[in-house]
This record gives structure tokens, sequence and C-alpha cells, in this order.
């Protein structure tokens, strides 16, 4: 793995790690801090284009969102973390979508 594939997957396990930890006292604290909304039933589910301004802000991590969209599969693989991607309806040709969905735990 490259620095900045490890510097991504750190990120995200200190986002799984935060997700663990949400609940209806905190949610908007760690939504905020992290400049990122973790939603769903388990508090899990993030998708790459809020990764990937977390990523820029929080973390301090120089990346593009295509170099993101092109990295995530492997590194979300690596970590056990399911992934689906979402196209998008005006590039359904295109073999790296636009968006992935990320479900942390």
């Amino acid at each position: 793995m490259n620095e900045l594939s490890t510097l991504v997957s750190n990120a995200l396990i200190e986002l799984r790690i935060a997700s663990e930890t949400i609940n209806k006292e905190n949610y908007k604290e760690v939504n905020s801090k992290y400049h990122i909304l973790i939603v769903g039933k388990e508090t899990d589910i993030i998708n790459t284009i809020e990764l990937y301004n977390s990523l820029n802000t929080y973390f301090k991590i120089k990346i593009t969102a295509e170099q993101l969209n092109e990295i995530i599969p492997k590194i979300c693989k690596s970590l056990n973390m399911e992934i689906e991607p979402l196209a998008d309806i005006d590039d359904l040709d295109n073999p790296i979508p636009a968006v992935y969905r990320i479900i942390l735990k």
C-alpha cells in the first residue's frame, strides 16, 4: 500500500471508530468535527464525496476526488468495509464511478 492509501486507510479506521461512538447527544459534534455526515440505521454509512471533503479538511490529506475513487475499493476491501458504486447517470460507461457508498462497519 502506498503512502496515500495508508493515510486514507487510517482516516477510514478513525471514522469507523467515531461512527461507533455516535449517539443522540454527540452526533452533531462528531459530524461537525469530521466535516462529514455519518448516517444510516447503524450510523455507519458515508460516501466518497463527503469522505473527500473530510480527508482534505479535517485529516489534511491532499487527494483529488479522482484519486480517491480509484483507490477506495482496494482500501475498503483491505478493511473489510462494504462498498457500493453509485453511477453518475451522465457517465454510465465510466469504469470508475463518480461516487461510492461506504459502510464503515
